[in-house]
């Protein structure tokens, strides 16, 4: 008897722990994998063998690009892990950059980067912080005028002579909020002021990631361009795409990225930035400088481990092609811009750069011939790895822009 019931308990434990790694593996799964796949004639949807499909429709029709199914995925075919949508697409093909381009963006309003004090009769008043205005909210309009610059706050401000002011803001939750507002009279200068300091416009050096010659839209960074100060993503009224040249490279070492140090050139690549969100700033590009050959863009499921390029350019305006390593992948929906996690092997990009340096955000990611994804943030403590998007989720973001050139 006290070996049959050690037999049990030993035998229940080992049921608990299949159980418990059963579970593990689900949730993990689950956790892991995209809500939505899209699929092509030539990029069909493959998993890991131990995870089985089980379309609960019709599947889409991919010689044709359209339509879309429900399939229920199954850990060993048998245990359920989660059901996906599964669209049918036409492959796409664009041209890899790896080139610099200059970004010149004006912002929707005007954002407050930091609160400040005025003085008066030797007393310090804080107007904008007693109206409830924060740091990142954005000035949309004083007393119904749009705010497009700083100088059109300053002069508001300056008009007011001591009356209160109607101020509508953007919070960076997207919502609207109306505060009032009376502007002090600062003793130092003899000015009116509400003790804000504001920001209009943002530039920089990034990286073209691809190009379509057919529709001259362009993608690049991988990232949204946020306001320095803020952290908060820059609000788009008008951008301008010009050429860059790299002159110097700083190199990145563990706690301290190193950058990418050009000038803007405005003989090539110039054109319009129409989009600016988390995964890149996209728009029109004139005057380009093709570089190499069109190749197509993979599908997130055919993204795989392993040995990798990347196109970027150290010097001039010509890009190079080094060795990475895609370290890990992560499927799931809600992560639109971390999706890799790569790290530099090229003994020529560590030691000229350190590894990655800011600036190459968007030196786009080749792996099997296709155009996978695009580099977006060094790790701040290993300068050889950082993050990478994955090609697909900036082409959908792209395709928006389309339209906006239709209707122009």
């Amino acid at each position: 008897m006290r070996k049959l019931a050690r037999i049990v308990r030993t035998s229940v434990a080992a049921l608990f722990v299949l159980c418990g790694f059963l579970w593990g593996m689900i949730y993990v799964l689950n956790s892991n994998l995209c809500d939505k796949y899209y699929v092509t004639a030539d990029a069909p949807l493959e998993f890991e063998d131990y995870i089985a499909q089980v379309p609960t429709g019709s599947m889409p029709s991919l010689s044709q690009g359209q339509g879309q199914s429900l399939t229920e995925l199954k850990l060993f075919g048998l245990f359920p892990i989660k059901t996906v949508v599964v669209s049918a697409a036409e492959s796409k093909r664009v041209v890899p950059g790896g080139i610099p381009f200059g970004i010149k963006m004006l912002s929707d309003g005007v954002i407050v980067t930091s609160l400040g004090s005025v003085e008066n009769s030797g007393k310090l008043h804080t107007p904008a912080k007693d109206a409830g205005i924060r740091a990142s909210d954005v000035i949309v309009s004083i007393d119904g005028n749009k705010m497009q610059s700083n100088l059109d706050v300053i002069s508001a401000v300056s008009k007011s002579r001591g009356k209160e002011l109607e101020v509508v803001l953007r919070k960076s939750s997207g919502d609207q909020h109306t505060a009032q507002i009376t502007p002090v009279l600062d003793s130092t200068d003899n000015t009116y002021k509400i003790g804000v300091y504001v920001r209009d416009s943002s530039a920089g050096i990034g990286t073209v990631t691809y190009y379509d010659p057919e529709t001259e839209i362009f993608g690049g960074l991988g990232h949204a361009v946020c306001d320095g100060e803020t952290g908060e993503i820059l609000s788009l009224l008008k951008g301008e795409v010009v050429g860059a040249e790299i002159d110097s490279v700083t190199k990145s070492r563990a706690g301290m990225p190193g950058q990418l140090n050009g000038h803007f050139a405005t003989v090539y690549n110039t054109g319009n930035i129409l989009k600016n969100d988390q995964t890149g700033v996209y728009g029109s590009l004139k005057n380009v400088r093709v570089v190499s050959e069109s190749v197509e863009v993979a599908l997130k499921q055919e993204v795989k481990t392993g040995r990798a390029t990347i196109l970027s350019t150290l010097s001039g305006s010509a890009p190079e092609e080094f060795e990475i390593e895609i370290e890990k992948i992560s499927y799931n929906s809600e992560r639109a811009v971390k999706n890799m996690v790569i790290r530099v092997t090229d003994p020529r990009l560590l030691d000229s750069a350190g590894g990655i340096v800011q600036g190459m955000s968007g030196s786009p990611i080749l792996q099997g011939g296709k155009l996978v994804g695009a580099v977006t943030h060094v790790f701040v403590n290993d300068c050889t790895r950082g993050y990478a998007i994955f090609a697909e989720n900036m082409l959908a973001s792209s395709e928006s822009i389309k339209q906006t050139l239709k209707a122009s």
